[in-house]
């Protein structure tokens, strides 16, 4: 043994811990699982906090080496690292039972049908005081509610498998699974992955008690997705005695003011916080759940340092798998006269994994809309044209949960219904499907159909014939039983493309491609009342202005955007925009219309509030996909023929610099749909298609394999030089 710790690798860590003395000679300790030793730096680190305390007084909020301000934020970065955590997904604060009961609050709210919540027998006294005191405050019967999961006869550890069977069993009543990562009498590590994937399966919530866990064994904890963990930092971090302790919650709660929680000041948006007004506003993150500030004397050992360069003021992170990076610099010297804080915010990305579909090589089109993502529900639809599938994910996991046979797709607005056009002999017709239960129905034998819309109230479904045909049909609509029937139809112009409704679904309009007009159905008595001639060939894509009762029309063939006045049903103007405008696309607050010009490799920004194009944007070859984020500040591009996607930064029109790869070979970007994140973040899909006969592109590998890329893309944010000049505008 003594050879083996002269051989140890990093035997010289021992020596920056303090062993206590028995018999003159240092013990042999044991007992880090309980109380960690305390590091030789600890003394000093706390007397330097209490001279900063004697120096500025209240002042020390703000100034000094380590401003109490902030000091949560200095052990973000290495406690994201700890528990493989993405940084906003994690803070200091509190002790460990505190925040269990807090994150509780947040994440066990059951009702009279979900009320039960799974843990292990034998559990730390502590976890099991607070599951049943958190059980009785909402008036249920711990006997009830709680279920251990105990060893079989003869054993002394759990079996994953039991685990899971009982997980199964219970999946209609439980609210919540709340393990330990390591049971702190057996030692015994927990399969965390198998028991989060379990339990949202079963739908219910996960959270982990990781206080023999953090700093003992490797975790992962965003990859493996529970909803929210604890630990403390006195054990294994050597925090010392009621050291504080760390939250983590996971990024798809990040930026949910409205999930319940236990508020206080410190958890205030910060650039709110010192205003003194009523209302809470939670920081995005973890940090919203604060209740006061830092523990300092608790917070203060010793820590990761990054240090300047001192040549060049200089320093270096790895970006590599990281899709937040924040940027926080203290100034000192003759520029300032004041410490100052400022957070940075980059350009930030993750990629995958991405989703993988089947592929033998087929040659098969894609049609509009060939990916659609239902952000209320979480679920994700994907056209497979090849195998005439609609492939349903899970976007909290991305697993495929479903499949429906059909290649045209349209979801409701309120997004409880999704309907479904086959073409197959064997299941020809369209499919009404409630996204809750995922129940179908089907009426049989019609079609052909190239796009279908919905009325917002669900009654009516309208569906435009394919090329070289000039219907439109629609189905009655019955959501309630889930049913459709044949209503009636209706004859339009030659090849029915995009359909939009105006501002108050009081009409229906139609692009006729191959008859270069715009069909106007009055949505009550279905009769086409009015024949748009916009003159310009190729109509193909709307985008709705409701406020301005404006339609904007992407006419393919030519490089002309045409203007519809809905109220008066009338041409207002025409918008030279670049070559072969293939997709427009309007921004959430409608002052922007954004059009992909697929034969000018460009975007052109229109202004709605003058008809104008201010700016155009090069992008990446073909572009015919676009896509906002949830605010709108940030679009996507999905450029055909170099199979890439450009990310544009809305407030600067500026493209950022380096487009996404989708693959070489994967398939040509097609679709775009963008998931909601958190915390600045959209997850964006793209969508793909192997048809040769779409265009030529130069260059271009043929396919060998057909996916979706996947990427989590920050919000750009702006750059800041720490300069004298700028010094005065930067807050203290």
């Amino acid at each position: 043994a003594q050879k083996l710790d002269s051989q140890d690798p990093i035997k010289s860590y021992r020596d920056q811990f303090i062993f206590p003395q028995h018999a003159g000679k240092p013990v042999r300790y044991f007992c880090g699982n309980s109380l960690g030793l305390q590091p030789v730096a600890a003394k000093q680190a706390l007397l330097d906090e209490l001279d900063q305390w004697a120096e500025f007084g209240v002042e020390g909020h703000f100034k000094g080496n380590k401003p109490w301000m902030y000091y949560h934020k200095f052990l973000t970065e290495p406690t994201a690292k700890l528990v493989g955590a993405l940084p906003h997904e994690v803070v200091v604060m509190n002790t460990l039972t505190v925040n269990l009961h807090l994150l509780m609050v947040s994440f066990y709210r059951p009702d009279s049908k979900r009320y039960k919540i799974i843990m292990e027998a034998g559990a730390f006294p502590s976890d099991q005081y607070a599951i049943e005191t958190q059980v009785k405050f909402h008036g249920f019967d711990p006997d009830q509610a709680i279920i251990e999961v105990a060893p079989r006869e003869g054993e002394e550890t759990l079996r994953t498998e039991d685990i899971l069977k009982v997980i199964e069993k219970e999946k209609d009543s439980l609210a919540l699974v709340m393990f330990s990562g390591v049971n702190y009498y057996t030692g015994q590590f927990f399969d965390l992955p198998a028991i989060t994937r379990a339990g949202h399966q079963a739908g219910a919530l996960v959270g982990f008690d990781l206080a023999h866990t953090a700093g003992n064994l490797p975790l992962q904890l965003h990859e493996w997705g529970p909803d929210f963990a604890v630990w403390c930092s006195y054990k294994y971090l050597n925090s010392g005695p009621g050291g504080p302790s760390g939250v983590f919650v996971h990024e798809r709660h990040a930026n949910n003011p409205a999930l319940p929680r236990f508020a206080g000041w410190w958890g205030h948006h910060e650039d709110e916080r010192f205003k003194m007004k009523k209302g809470f506003i939670p920081m995005t993150g973890a940090e919203g759940w604060q209740i006061s500030n830092a523990q300092k004397a608790d917070l203060e050992t010793p820590d990761g340092k990054v240090v300047l360069n001192p040549v060049n003021g200089k320093c270096q992170y790895d970006l590599q798998n990281t899709s937040l990076f924040t940027l926080t610099a203290f100034g000192y010297g003759s520029q300032f006269n004041h410490p100052v804080h400022e957070t940075l915010r980059i350009y930030a990305y993750k990629p995958g994994p991405n989703l993988d579909i089947p592929f033998n090589g087929e040659n098969a089109m894609q049609t509009f809309p060939a990916i659609v993502m239902n952000n209320p529900k979480a679920r994700l639809y994907v056209s497979d044209p090849a195998k005439t599938k609609i492939l349903c994910y899970d976007v909290t996991n991305n697993n495929q949960i479903a499949q429906y046979d059909g290649t045209v797709i349209s979801l409701s607005q309120d997004g409880t219904k999704l309907f479904v056009f086959s073409p197959i002999n064997t299941a020809f017709g369209i499919s009404i499907i409630d996204v809750a239960s995922n129940a179908a129905w089907q009426l049989p034998g019609f079609g052909p159909v190239y796009q279908m819309i919905a009325t917002p109230d669900l009654t009516k479904l309208y569906c435009a014939s394919t090329h070289n045909l000039n219907t439109v049909t629609w189905l009655k609509v019955n959501a309630g039983a889930n049913t459709m029937e044949m209503g009636g139809s209706l004859t339009v112009g030659v090849s029915p493309r995009a359909m939009a409704f105006n501002s108050d679904s009081s009409k229906l309009y139609v692009a006729n491609y191959d008859s270069h007009n715009v069909s106007v159905i009055d949505v009550a008595t279905n009769t086409v009342i009015k024949t748009i001639d916009i003159t310009i060939t190729e109509p193909h894509s709307f985008a709705y202005h409701k406020e301005a009762n404006k339609l904007y029309v992407a006419c393919e063939g030519s490089d002309i955007i045409v203007v519809i006045d809905t109220a008066s049903d009338a041409v207002i103007t025409q918008i030279k925009v670049g070559n072969r405008p293939s997709t427009a696309l309007i921004s959430p607050k409608g002052d922007l219309v954004f059009v992909a010009n697929y034969g000018a490799n460009t975007v052109s920004v229109i202004e709605t509030a003058s008809d104008q194009v201010t700016s155009t944007l090069t992008v990446g070859q073909a572009p015919i996909a676009m896509a906002l984020n949830s605010d709108g500040n940030v679009f996507f591009v999905g450029n055909y023929c170099s199979k890439s996607l450009s990310v544009v930064d809305i407030n600067r029109r500026v493209v950022l610099p380096q487009a996404l790869d989708t693959g070489s070979e994967n398939g040509n970007p097609f679709g775009l749909a963008v998931y909601t994140e958190g915390n600045d973040y959209s997850r964006i899909y793209v969508a793909k298609e192997n048809f040769e006969l779409r265009t030529t592109c130069t260059d271009a590998k043929p396919n060998t394999s057909i996916n979706v890329s996947v990427y989590s893309v920050q919000k750009p944010g702006r750059s800041l030089e720490f300069t004298k000049e700028n010094a005065a505008r930067i807050k203290p």
